[in-house]
């Protein structure tokens, strides 16, 4: 499934937010204020991640990619998951590549001990690119594809302004295995124009001033 990206090129731009979890031992203490050059390195760092994760399916690689690095272990549908989790170890798991489940298992846990979980969102609101999307045929240069909106999104900022493509698709290999293959075009290659104002109505024309 692909899905069009918004950016600003040639600089990037943070268009599509992705949640990410991080989870940390509680404290009562407030959280000390931050001038603005503490913060720049943290929202820098911020952007570099939503950057690379267009879509479900590189949030959750990228995400992939940061735990194994941190030392965590990737727990397989196609092996017991028995004997493989202790505790102090840690631990992750994904589904369809679009869906990430990491954990930590407490040095001194005991089973039936109780433990803590928070979620948050891989996806955001975007225009998917349809399986058979192709609407027509070259004309001077140009090729028509079929979108379907995803989520409620501010349909009108995507209008008019430089798109790319991110996603996942599924390819049949040499050997007629099916594999997955992530996209990532990061440069503008689509645009949806506004329709031209003699082909809205007076009320058309009002509700777009009104978003």
């Amino acid at each position: 499934m692909l899905s069009l990206t918004m950016k600003l090129f040639p600089k990037p731009a943070i268009a599509i937010a992705v949640a990410t979890v991080r989870v940390s031992a509680f404290s009562a203490t407030t959280m000390p204020s931050l001038s603005a050059v503490d913060h720049m390195p943290v929202a820098r760092r911020a952007m570099d991640f939503l950057d690379q994760c267009p879509d479900p399916f590189h949030c959750v690689q990228t995400s992939v990619d940061r735990l194994l690095s941190n030392g965590f272990v990737e727990l397989r549908d196609d092996k017991p998951y028995t004997g493989n989790i202790k505790p102090g170890g840690k631990y992750f798991f994904t589904k369809n590549k679009s869906t990430l489940v990491a954990f930590a298992v407490g040095e001194k846990y005991q089973p039936g001990n109780g433990f803590k979980m928070i979620g948050g969102h891989s996806d955001s609101p975007n225009l998917k690119v349809k399986p058979r999307s192709k609407r027509s045929s070259s004309i001077q240069g140009y090729h028509q594809i079929g979108v379907e909106c995803y989520g409620g999104g501010l349909w009108h900022t995507w209008f008019d302004r430089d798109l790319g493509i991110s996603g996942r698709v599924l390819v049949r290999e040499d050997d007629g295995m099916i594999s997955q293959k992530l996209v990532k075009i990061d440069r503008p290659i689509v645009r949806v124009p506004s329709l031209a104002i003699h082909l809205q109505t007076q009320k058309e024309r009002c509700v777009a001033i009104i978003y």
